[in-house]
């Protein structure tokens, strides 16, 4: 089998280089070329074509996009780019018999009506979540084509800089200046190396349609936070909870947790505990 992975330097991309074995032969591609990935710019269709003619792939695994809300809120058409018109471009270019697995997220919902079913109607508040939507749109009802909607993501990096959320926490943590962070806004932070075996997972099943995948456990960044630095052994007293959103460009959905019954009654019931993900995360870094 051969797959093209399109993002390959990506938080979720990193992971998914490592989850398929040595019968299979992954073609890693990104914008940089960095970690010896293929340095294609997939936003240029002339590209893309040529890229797909080259490698004729048996799966395509679109993962590229640009992931921070507020980036496509400021500047929409740059994020249609990236986040949509790829996804309208293989539609054209694939033949039929290959398989194309896309990776969404919860942002298609407005966070009213948690949790949130595949047959849920989709509702997005950011420019973000439009951008998913309409790149799903763009792909439904296509054979050989899965779309696999997933929640805020949390793993490991080189250094704790590019390490994300768990990053981003332990810094503030271990900063120890007074910050109010949001006590509102439910997230179900998952580990990249589940979603990574979601991915193999239904690939290999050769499953059709629209799968959600999260970790079942949520809470707010406040929360999350004073987890993180029980976990690490530092004081989080410098944190106050705010009560109100705190404000940023995009809006973020209230509660979008995804119920994930659909692939784990295809099997797949891996669901690692925030505790535990910390626990590597920083262990690995060590």
């Amino acid at each position: 089998m051969k797959i093209l992975l399109l993002g390959s330097s990506g938080f979720l991309g990193r992971e998914v280089r490592r989850v398929f074995g040595p019968d299979v032969t992954l073609i890693p591609v990104s914008h940089s070329g960095r970690g010896g990935s293929r340095a294609v710019d997939i936003r240029n269709g002339a590209a893309l074509r040529g890229l797909v003619d080259d490698t004729k792939p048996d799966v395509v695994l679109l993962l590229a996009a640009y992931r921070e809300p507020d980036v496509c809120e400021a500047d929409p058409e740059e994020a249609r780019r990236l986040n949509v018109a790829p996804a309208k471009l293989l539609t054209e270019y694939l033949p039929g018999s290959t398989r194309l697995l896309f990776v969404s997220t919860d942002y298609v919902f407005d966070g009213e009506n948690a949790p949130y079913t595949e047959d849920s109607s989709v509702s997005p508040v950011s420019v973000y979540g439009e951008t998913k939507v309409e790149a799903e749109a763009a792909i439904k009802g296509r054979a050989n084509t899965t779309i696999l909607r997933i929640p805020l993501l949390i793993g490991g990096g080189s250094h704790l800089s590019s390490s994300g959320f768990i990053g981003q926490m332990v810094e503030a943590i271990r900063a120890s200046e007074h910050q109010k962070l949001d006590d509102v806004l439910m997230r179900f932070p998952t580990w990249t190396r589940d979603v990574a075996g979601a991915v193999r997972f239904l690939v290999e099943k050769e499953t059709d349609g629209l799968f959600h995948y999260s970790a079942p456990r949520g809470a707010t960044r406040y929360a999350w936070t004073l987890e993180t630095a029980k976990i690490i052994g530092l004081s989080a007293e410098h944190f106050t909870p705010s009560k109100e959103v705190v404000q940023r460009k995009a809006r973020r959905p209230f509660n979008s947790q995804l119920n994930d019954s659909k692939i784990q009654s295809l099997g797949y019931t891996r669901h690692t505990d925030f505790h535990d993900v910390v626990r590597t995360v920083i262990g690995e870094l060590k």
